[in-house]
């Protein structure tokens, strides 16, 4: 039995709207999630073109509903933060144990995270990519994001890595600047290089 909710929904030609939707309940293996806050980032942005309707918002925070089949290792009332980038399990660097989640409390609420993927070059050694950090809304601006890019940093340092890089837009200036406050090498030489894929030639 389904459970209505309200979503934000693109049309498919570009647009979106809130808009009535039936979620299922929760199969073996998953959790259905209240949804208390979730982001529209620019990756949504990027694909309300595709010609399929499709819910935005693939991150958020909330509290468990429900849960299905299987599942032992999270509960109906608990706080939990969602993201698409979670270790799959299966590929080679969640087996070795190289995706890494941290997630920052705030009087015991999930305030933010960052994640971070290991990768090894042959000639490079392994290096930690910074790959994703939110800070919730309520919670930024108290230097929870500073501590999390440092914990990820000096975690990096405890597994023996040679080094930790970020990708970041280059108008994003108070994450340059939070990331800049963390005593980055700024004159390493090495630049980052973007392949838009999501227009059509």
């Amino acid at each position: 039995m389904g459970r209505a909710a309200r979503a934000v929904v693109s049309d498919g030609a570009g647009g979106f709207a809130v808009r009535d939707v039936e979620v299922d309940d929760p199969a073996d293996g998953e959790v259905l999630v209240e949804i208390r806050a979730s982001g529209v980032c620019h990756t949504d942005h990027d694909l309300i073109g595709v010609p399929v309707p499709f819910v935005l918002g693939h991150e958020g925070a909330g509290v468990v509903l429900a849960v299905g089949g299987g599942v032992t290792d999270i509960a109906v009332g608990d706080s939990v933060l969602l993201s698409w980038s979670l270790p799959c399990g299966s590929c080679f660097q969640c087996v070795e144990g190289n995706h890494h989640l941290c997630v920052a409390f705030v009087d015991d609420e999930a305030a933010g995270f960052v994640s971070g993927i290991e990768i090894t070059h042959p000639d490079k050694g392994t290096e930690m990519l910074l790959y994703e950090l939110g800070v919730d809304e309520d919670y930024r601006r108290h230097g929870i994001g500073r501590s999390l890019a440092v914990a990820l940093r000096d975690f990096a340092q405890s597994r023996g890595c040679t080094g930790m890089w970020v990708p970041t837009d280059a108008d994003n200036e108070p994450a340059i600047a939070m990331y800049r406050s963390t005593r980055p090498d700024e004159d390493a030489p090495t630049r980052i290089l973007w392949w838009d894929l999501s227009t059509e030639e």
